[in-house]
């Protein structure tokens, strides 16, 4: 054990509960609902920036230290906002953008300074066997990668089936049917199962009418987006327009915008 060998009380807190209520019962309910979760941005703001701070808190520490690949800084006027960290192939910054003003004063993360190759190394120093572990970008709780048989899964144990549907063009010509539209995401082209003389990807999910609409690649791309739940981190909030760099996926590169 890490703990072990550095000689720092180690702690077990059970957060099965809170997890599955605040992670997978959303993860799930996302999918049904045509929307692509991310459910490590639910855990950290959800889960482990509360019972687990809330616990160090109750046994004295001024701060909680995370592992990710990432910077904690505060502006001039004294708010808080996380950095992206040297190692832009490990970047956790896009994942912690749910953290409060309070949360971030009491958060330290020592990573966001260093590389990956950097830290194993550290680790072989003081002989911790996390050296070797082997890493997983998976969603922790679906070992084998496969949502769909996950959401399945889940929702049979409760007794719920996955409606079929009709695949549609946008002028609502079918071109084929779905299994349920909670097993597609925005952008998928893989495994449709329809035959067109042209390739097709969904453009988006009418969860109302059980409908998938697919269309050709270029009516996917688009100019402007309406954001919900954001949180002002490096700033006060403002109605008046800023540019920003901005993406909407954990890998994607970020795109020049104005926000209004």
């Amino acid at each position: 054990m890490v703990c072990d060998a550095i000689g720092a009380p180690f702690y077990v807190l059970n957060m099965s509960t809170v997890f599955r209520e605040k992670v997978i019962d959303d993860f799930v309910s996302e999918y049904k609902a045509g929307r692509t979760p991310n459910p490590c941005v639910k855990c950290n703001s959800e889960v482990r920036w509360t019972a687990f701070l809330r616990k160090a808190v109750e046994i004295g520490c001024d701060y909680i230290a995370t592992g990710h690949y990432a910077f904690v800084e505060r502006t001039a006027s004294g708010r808080f906002f996380i950095r992206k960290g040297v190692d832009e192939t490990r970047d956790q910054s896009y994942v912690l953008w749910g953290l409060t003003q309070e949360e971030l004063s009491k958060t330290l993360m020592p990573l966001g300074a260093l590389w990956k190759s950097e830290v194993r190394e550290i680790a072989r120093k003081y002989n911790l066997r996390t050296a070797e572990r082997k890493e997983s970008r998976e969603i922790c709780f679906v070992a084998d990668d496969d949502y769909r048989r996950f959401v399945r899964e889940w929702e049979e144990k409760r007794g719920r089936q996955p409606e079929q549907g009709d695949i549609v063009l946008e002028n609502g010509t079918v071109v084929g049917r779905h299994d349920g539209a909670a097993f597609f995401t925005i952008g998928q082209r893989k495994g449709l199962g329809i035959t067109h003389p042209t390739p097709l990807y969904v453009q988006r999910l009418d969860v109302g009418n059980n409908r998938v609409i697919v269309g050709e690649n270029d009516a996917l791309f688009k100019s402007e987006l309406i954001a919900e739940d954001v949180n002002w981190m490096g700033m006060e909030p403002t109605d008046k327009p800023f540019k920003a760099d901005v993406k909407i996926r954990y890998m994607h590169q970020p795109a020049p915008a104005t926000i209004t």
